[in-house]
């Protein structure tokens, strides 16, 4: 077992031991036992997690969506992937006591599926090096790169069989949270475009973006739904679908005879769930349109911008990875929301670029909120990129709870959105020894077009 000073590893709560800890050495070893008889050497491991069943009492189930239990979804809990790299990653917790006679029994039966032919060993035999890699955290659990892949490719094939056609708008009102880049990744996977759009608005903003966007259907959180509601009560809309996520009353289904016309509300999960995985993306090209996102509005009636799908590889090679500099390591936290270019580069297309890890928070960026996460309270993982504006970061440096440079693990912070005065920086630098990265960017141009560098920081 190593230590944490001898390798890159994750603390673990595990049955047999209270902390496990997991390094890089352990990891050669254990995937050069998975991959013993396999051609190529693409071990993973995943682990069990100990359930109550009505039915047959103590149970040791799959936490893994690429495990024994394949094909059982509803059993399977994301809280421990595996994959031998550089590193692991680790984390299980026991639901209730187990005899340790049951426990060897129950555990060498699974260890028998990772072996030759095994169906553990089957189902990964596909899967490419980051299936297991942790893509979204947040305050409901994580969801790996591997399980992301899966449910977008649901989502693509159930909007399609909705009879929603290649670039179709579809608005997207939802808060951050796993179904957001379900729905934004999975409609561009099908060739149909979302319209990403704030969810701060009134029902008369929204009533006007569904006529002028020609939206076919409506993606929604449960906590958003009356305003939407109210908006196509006074819109003249094309909405046919409403997919809800996590409703909050009961929803209906299509309207019956004399009732007024109201589109079909279907829950997030269900919609999923009736489809089988879209086997390929629609072939679209880098100039097709891929998402729009709506300007603030400030000149008059909110603009839609069109952007490309080959926009998001722009910035993300030109200044996620060049000036940034982000790596699979990073955990980036963006207090600016996926609605936002600023936050849809942050929290989405930046990390998943180079197989980084996000965090995704549905409640306002205050600072108790933002230090709850930076302190690891929120999944375990610490942000290493931090992305704020420089009215967040006042609020942070002058808040009585602000964290002790020691208790954070940032190592590059991003501002955006309006001018960082010099004295900002030098106090959050002072206190952190992190220098911010200041930026100019906007909706039209996607993300930061002109900016710092982190080793080149100048207030």
């Amino acid at each position: 077992v190593n230590t944490a000073d001898q390798g890159d590893t994750f603390v673990t709560d595990s049955f047999a031991t209270p902390t496990l800890q997991l390094g890089y050495a352990d990891g050669v070893s254990l995937k050069a036992w998975v991959s013993a008889s396999a051609d190529s050497a693409r071990g993973r491991i995943t682990g069990y997690q100990l359930l109550q069943s009505a039915s047959f009492g103590p149970v040791l189930s799959s936490t893994s969506s690429f495990g024994p239990d394949l094909g059982r979804i509803y059993m399977l809990r994301p809280s421990l992937t595996c994959v031998w790299r550089a590193r692991c990653c680790c984390s299980a917790r026991p639901r209730l006591p187990m005899r340790t006679s049951r426990w060897h029994s129950l555990w060498r039966m699974r260890a028998a599926d990772w072996g030759a032919g095994g169906t553990a060993r089957t189902a990964l035999a596909e899967l490419d090096d980051s299936a297991g890699l942790t893509a979204i955290l947040t305050g409901i659990g994580s969801l790996s790169y591997g399980e992301l892949a899966l449910r977008l490719r649901r989502f693509a094939a159930a909007l399609r069989a909705t009879g929603v056609r290649r670039e179709e708008r579809v608005l997207l009102v939802m808060h951050d949270g796993h179904e957001w880049p379900i729905a934004f990744l999975g409609a561009m996977y099908a060739g149909i475009v979302p319209v990403a759009v704030n969810t701060l608005l009134t029902a008369d903003d929204y009533a006007y973006m569904l006529e002028h966007s020609r939206a076919q259907a409506v993606l929604v959180s449960g906590a958003l739904l009356p305003a939407l509601t109210a908006a196509m009560v006074k819109s003249d809309h094309e909405v046919q679908k409403v997919i809800v996520s996590r409703p909050q009353a009961p929803l209906h289904g299509a309207p019956s005879d004399g009732a007024p016309l109201q589109p079909a509300e279907v829950e997030f999960e269900a919609f999923l769930a009736a489809q089988t995985p879209a086997l390929k993306p629609a072939a679209t090209g880098g100039d097709d349109p891929g998402f729009w996102l709506y300007s603030s509005g400030s000149t008059g009636r909110p603009k839609g911008t069109v952007h490309s799908h080959a926009n998001p590889y722009w910035t993300c090679e030109l200044y996620g990875k060049r000036v940034l500099g982000l790596t699979e390591a990073d955990v980036c936290f963006s207090a600016a929301k996926l609605f936002f270019a600023y936050g849809l580069g942050n929290a989405l297309s930046f990390p998943m670029s180079v197989g980084a890890t996000t965090i995704l928070m549905a409640e306002r960026p205050t600072p108790d909120a933002t230090f709850l996460r930076w302190l690891g309270s929120v999944g375990g993982l610490k942000p290493t990129v931090f992305y704020g504006a420089p009215t967040g970061f006042a609020g942070m440096l002058a808040h009585p709870a602000l964290p002790k440079r020691e208790d954070v693990a940032l190592r590059l912070v991003s501002s955006a959105g309006e001018a960082l005065p010099a004295e900002l920086g030098e106090r959050f630098h002072r206190h952190f020894g992190v220098h911010i990265v200041d930026g100019i960017g906007s909706t039209e141009m996607l993300h930061i077009f002109l900016s710092n560098r982190p080793e080149r920081v100048r207030y």
